[in-house]
């Protein structure tokens, strides 16, 4: 009988103890990091294949069930706040096979970051790292447009003459590819054969580096109206690691139900900045940096193999003093560039603030999509003073969900939006790490949950699996 009683007791022993730490089940690792004022943490990576945070002069590299693998002595990156003065492009090969930091002078100019003023460090993702400098050779262009790498190969696109910002050059400027392989960096300098740029008066802009998908890169060429002229069209290339061109395909914009986008006309910086704070499942970036009208992008989404084109709309042809906005648009094409659905949001009370279309100068105003794994949208709009709003899109094209700012989601009738594990994590946590901002990524494997404590200088991360 007193065996009977003492099974009793380690039974219930055992299940008070999993009732007890049933909050801490979803979360399957807890890691912190502590770092001093000038080491705050930076994820550099989108996290698919596991997550890259740089934390000062060490890069560290997390499997997605929380352990750390390994780390390494790197340069430091530093968040997008302030003004940086030198060159630090990070770009990783899909499979993380390859991780590739450049630096060197802050500048567009190729002779910036080659030769004596490069600094290449390469870490692959047993941990093994190599360094060296990237050649400074004439035959390799003049202005940088982007870096990125895959796992054969690392690639620098230039422009031969550097007249890509130029109206009336921009038409007889050359894309290079200029190609190093990942185990010996063996150089081989590739001439783009690109379609002509239109040369007319509708705004069009040289090729830009839109993201790849399989084994395609993608380059767009915008064609975006002016006042009183409702056309935006992107011109879209594909093309392998060898130069070939692939695909090409024009697209034409065009809203329904009496709306226009409000394109614009950008100043390119030159090349395809990296913006370490939005890495939060941003699905391509265009390096954009708006000077009149509004937001018109065209991304890839290299994970569901289609694009994006997304954008502002309003009721009236744009112009450039007053135009008033009303919503915003989602237009998704397969990867052959045919239409797979659109969606036009309209009505939300926020888009008719005097705020957002008259207290936000073009650059004031901001607009991304993110996809998730299971093909849904992230749809998060930024303007002056803070204000901000966030949707969520079915993988079809319904909006499910709104929410402003930090408040909760709103959830559109006749819809359901279930509460993630991850969302779930974060409500469960104790009073003393309530009221903090947490940023959460989906990959197919984990959710990984983020914040900072930046009183104590404790950069969190709870690895969650799905």
């Amino acid at each position: 009988m007193s065996n009977h009683k003492n099974s009793l007791k380690k039974v219930f022993a055992i299940l008070l103890l999993l009732a007890l730490n049933l909050p801490l089940c979803a979360q399957d690792a807890h890691v912190e990091i502590r770092y001093t004022k000038k080491e705050q943490p930076v994820i550099v990576n989108d996290p698919d294949e596991g997550l890259l945070v740089s934390v000062g002069k060490k890069l560290h590299y997390y499997t997605l069930d929380g352990k750390l693998a390994w780390e390494q002595e790197w340069t430091r990156v530093w968040p997008t706040q302030g003004v940086v003065t030198e060159f630090n492009e990070v770009v990783v090969s899909p499979s993380l096979s390859y991780i590739y930091q450049i630096t060197g002078k802050e500048a567009k100019k190729l002779k910036n970051f080659t030769g004596k003023n490069s600094g290449v460090v390469q870490i692959k993702k047993d941990g093994t790292k190599k360094e060296f400098q990237l050649p400074e050779l004439k035959e390799m262009g003049t202005n940088l447009q982007t870096i990125f790498c895959d796992d054969q190969y690392l690639a620098v696109l230039t422009t031969e003459k550097g007249d890509e910002n130029f109206d009336k050059d921009k038409s007889g400027d050359k894309m290079i590819l200029n190609r190093f392989t990942n185990d010996s960096q063996t150089y081989s300098r590739i001439v783009l054969e690109l379609p002509p740029i239109e040369d007319d008066n509708f705004l069009s802009k040289f090729w830009q580096y839109t993201g790849r998908a399989g084994d395609l890169h993608y380059l767009a060429s915008k064609s975006i109206a002016g006042e009183n002229v409702d056309r935006n069209t992107v011109d879209l290339v594909g093309f392998t690691m060898n130069g070939e061109i692939k695909f090409h395909k024009t697209i034409n914009i065009e809203l329904a139900n009496g709306k226009f986008t409000r394109p614009s006309r950008h100043y390119s910086s030159g090349r395809t900045y990296a913006n370490f704070q939005n890495f939060d499942f941003m699905i391509g970036q265009t390096g954009l940096f708006q000077d009149v009208g509004a937001f018109q992008g065209f991304t890839v989404d290299h994970q569901h193999q289609c694009f994006y084109a997304f954008g502002l709309l309003g009721p009236e042809l744009f112009k450039r003093v007053a135009s008033q906005y009303e919503g915003f648009y989602i237009i998704k094409y397969d990867l052959q560039g045919n239409e797979l659905w659109r969606m036009q949001r309209t009505g939300d009370e926020e888009f008719k603030d005097r705020v957002f279309w008259r207290g936000a100068a073009a650059i004031g105003r901001s607009l991304s999509i993110s996809a998730l794994p299971d093909g849904s949208l992230h749809v998060n709009l930024f303007w002056v003073n803070d204000n901000s709003m966030s949707y969520e899109v079915s993988a079809n094209g319904k909006v499910l969900a709104k929410k402003k700012g930090l408040g909760d989601w709103t959830i559109e009738p006749g819809s359901t939006r279930p509460e993630t594990a991850a969302e779930s994590f974060v409500k469960s946590q104790p009073g003393s790490r309530k009221g903090i901002t947490y940023s959460i990524r989906e990959t197919n494997k984990a959710y990984i949950v983020t914040h900072h404590d930046e009183k104590e200088m404790i950069y969190y991360l709870d690895f969650i699996k799905r």
